[in-house]
């Protein structure tokens, strides 16, 4: 296994992680504040959940991750031009 697709891997894993970790503490959060406020409406939990993909930790999420994808499938086109 090549480095760079080690490192594809590695960017995307992180990438997919952090994301999930995103998911969980918005909609624990967003689950909380519907047991306190009762009348808020799930469309405005995922308008607030798009938001929070533009924040920072989202920019960094989404760039890792699709870093990642580039770098695995650039490895198995260079792969795929050895071969032939």
């Amino acid at each position: 296994m090549s480095l760079r697709r080690l490192t594809g891997m590695t960017c995307l894993a992180a990438g997919a992680a952090l994301l999930a970790w995103m998911v969980f503490e918005y909609f624990f959060l967003a689950f909380l504040a519907g047991k306190l406020l009762p009348g808020v409406a799930p469309s405005v939990w995922i308008a607030g959940f798009g938001r929070a993909l533009l924040s920072l930790p989202g920019a960094a999420a989404l760039f890792l991750a699709a870093a990642g994808y580039f770098l695995i499938t650039r490895e198995q086109r260079e792969e795929g031009r050895k071969d032939s």
